[in-house]
């Protein structure tokens, strides 16, 4: 009876634990793949949103500016064109713009904005602005987003502010 109960267990435990063990390596095998998968570089799969703040300065009457932002940017220059200008009847101005941000590296971020001008002055004044991202070249490549600026402010040597927000990019998927 010992030996039958031998030849009869154990192939059934054989079996049993080779099964088991084909079928914990065939889940770390998919688990490894999915692991490398997440930690790959370069064009991933995901979309990442990033907080960021920059701050801004322009000379009096230039379309040129400059300012430091956080990742993704860093240090930028750019050039940004009026689309529209209307004094408004309550003494303020509204005023459209494109605007074009060469980040550190050379790819460049395009928005657009909207900016409420109060009082609308030509020496002196404060203004909120909205930008909202529009795309662009390199990493922002299709980038969206927003940018707020409630602190803005300009005088006779030139416009200044800090703005927040988030830019959404397939190519900000490096880290």
């Amino acid at each position: 009876m010992k030996t039958i109960v031998k030849l009869f267990v154990l192939p059934v435990l054989l079996i049993a634990v080779s099964c088991s063990v084909e079928s914990v390596a065939e889940s770390a095998e998919e688990l490894n793949a999915v692991t490398l998968k997440g930690k790959r570089k370069g064009n991933c799969d995901v979309i990442k949103e990033r907080p960021s703040r920059n701050t801004y300065f322009a000379e009096a009457g230039s379309s040129e500016f400059s300012g430091t932002w956080g990742y993704p940017v860093g240090d930028y220059t750019g050039t940004s064109s009026t689309t529209d200008f209307v004094l408004n009847d309550d003494g303020t101005a509204t005023q459209t713009a494109d605007e074009i941000v060469i980040a550190e590296g050379g790819d460049e971020l395009r928005t657009s904005s909207v900016v409420l001008i109060t009082p609308a002055s030509e020496t002196a004044g404060t203004y909120t602005l909205t930008f909202i991202v529009t795309g662009g070249t390199g990493r922002f490549e299709g980038a969206t987003g927003s940018f707020r600026v409630k602190n803005g402010r300009y005088d006779e040597t030139g416009v200044y502010h800090n703005a927040i927000g988030k830019i959404t990019s397939k190519g900000l998927c490096d880290d």
